[in-house]
C-alpha cells in the first residue's frame, strides 16, 4: 500500500490530524497530464483538437475503508462522502513521484465495490484546484459617483434647456398679441396667459396663478415688473400693457 493522506483548510485550524488512505498497491494510481486536449469529429472525417488549457494533475486510486474508521467525531465513509460533494479543497501528501503535493478536490467517486464484511473499496478520483484569482480595486466608487454628477449635470442643463426653449415660445407667441388681447379683467385669454407665464418665469407668479384672468394678483405681479424694468425700459409702475411694457415682456 502507497501512502496518501488528506485534510481540509478547516481540519488542519480544528488541529485534527491528516486522514491517511490505504490505497491498493497492486491496482496502482492512475495519473491524468495536465493538458486536456478535446477531439471532436468534423465533417468528411476531419477532426478538430482542442487545447482546453492547464486543468491540473488529476489521479485515480482505489482505497480500502473500514466502515468503523472514525475521523474525529465522525466516521471515515461520512468525510469523505461530505468533501466529496461540497468539493472541498484538500491538501494531499503522497509518497508518488509523479503526484505534486498540492490542494484537490475528490471529483467523483467512479467505482463503489460492494461491502465486503467491514469493508468497502472506494475509486476516488482527485483533480487539482487550482483557485480562482481575484482583482481587487479601490472600493470608493469614483466612476459610479462620476457617472452620476455626469447625468445630474446633463439632467439640469436638458432641464434648463426645455425651460428657456418654452420661454422663447411663450414670448413668440406674446408677441403675436394686441393690446386689446391684454386689458386687465380679462378672463380666459391665451395671450394674458402667455404673459403670466413670463411672468411667473421672472419669479412674480406661481405655477397656479397662471390661469388666464388678468385680475388684481396679475396687476400687482405686473406692476412689479415694470418697477424693475422702468429705468431700462422706460416703463411706468401702473399695472397696465402698453407698447413699452409689451416690448419689455418679450426682450426681457
Amino acid at each position: 500500500m502507497s501512502f496518501f493522506s488528506v485534510i481540509s483548510a478547516d481540519e488542519i485550524s480544528k488541529g485534527s490530524t491528516p486522514m491517511a488512505l490505504k490505497v491498493i498497491q497492486d491496482k496502482g494510481v492512475g495519473v491524468t497530464p495536465d493538458l486536456r486536449i478535446i477531439v471532436n469529429d468534423l465533417n468528411e472525417g476531419n477532426k478538430q483538437f482542442l487545447n482546453n488549457g492547464y486543468g491540473g494533475i488529476s489521479f485515480k486510486i482505489d482505497v480500502i475503508i473500514n466502515k468503523n474508521d472514525m475521523f474525529g467525531n465522525t466516521t471515515v465513509l461520512e468525510k469523505l462522502h461530505e468533501w466529496m460533494t461540497t468539493m472541498t479543497p484538500l491538501y494531499v501528501v503522497t509518497e508518488a513521484i509523479d503526484i505534486k503535493n498540492d490542494r484537490y478536490i475528490i471529483s467523483k467517486n467512479s467505482d463503489r465495490k460492494q461491502t465486503y464484511r467491514d469493508n468497502t473499496v472506494w475509486s476516488l478520483e482527485f483533480i487539482q484546484f487550482k483557485g480562482i484569482n481575484i482583482t481587487k480595486f479601490k472600493n470608493d466608487n469614483s466612476y459610479v459617483n462620476k457617472a452620476k454628477k455626469n447625468y445630474a449635470k446633463a439632467k439640469k442643463k436638458a432641464k434648463a434647456s426645455k425651460k428657456s426653449k418654452a420661454n422663447s415660445t411663450n414670448k413668440n407667441k406674446l408677441k403675436k398679441c394686441k393690446l386689446s388681447n391684454l386689458k386687465y379683467g380679462l378672463k380666459k385669454s391665451n395671450c394674458v396667459k402667455y404673459m403670466q407665464k413670463v411672468l411667473k418665469k421672472k419669479g412674480y407668479l406661481t405655477k397656479k396663478q397662471v390661469d388666464g384672468y388678468f385680475g388684481p394678483v396679475t396687476k400687482t405681479a405686473l406692476k412689479q415688473f415694470q418697477k424693475k424694468y422702468k429705468k431700462k425700459y422706460k416703463l411706468k409702475a401702473n399695472g397696465k400693457v402698453d407698447k413699452a411694457t409689451l416690448k419689455a415682456l418679450i426682450k426681457v
